[in-house]
């Protein structure tokens, strides 16, 4: 979940300045993001509430996804990718 927020949270920041967009169109936080999951998280923060309890949890940085070859136009398609990818990611880690 975290790693799709971020992802999406990415299309609404200015990239830096000294790096701007990549390839794709996308930032670099974007691409540091992909593929990335955090398990075990919801227990410490729980949905709604600021709050942190201590705990562990696992952080999964799942396999290179190849953009050789794609444009601004595949944008969609690498997000379906990413997306797939996080989440086979953690229903194998939960």
């Amino acid at each position: 979940l975290y790693a799709m927020f971020r992802f999406g949270i990415e299309f609404f920041r200015e990239p830096d300045a000294q790096v701007g967009y990549l390839t794709l169109g996308l930032t670099e936080g974007q691409f540091l993001t992909l593929p990335l999951a955090v398990v075990g998280a919801s227990p410490l923060m729980p949905p709604g509430t600021v709050k942190m309890h201590p705990g562990i949890i696992k952080i999964i940085v799942g396999d290179e996804i190849p953009v050789a070859g794609m444009t601004s136009n595949d944008i969609q398609r690498l997000k379906e990718k990413t997306f797939e990818a996080v989440k086979k990611m953690i229903v194998e880690n939960s």
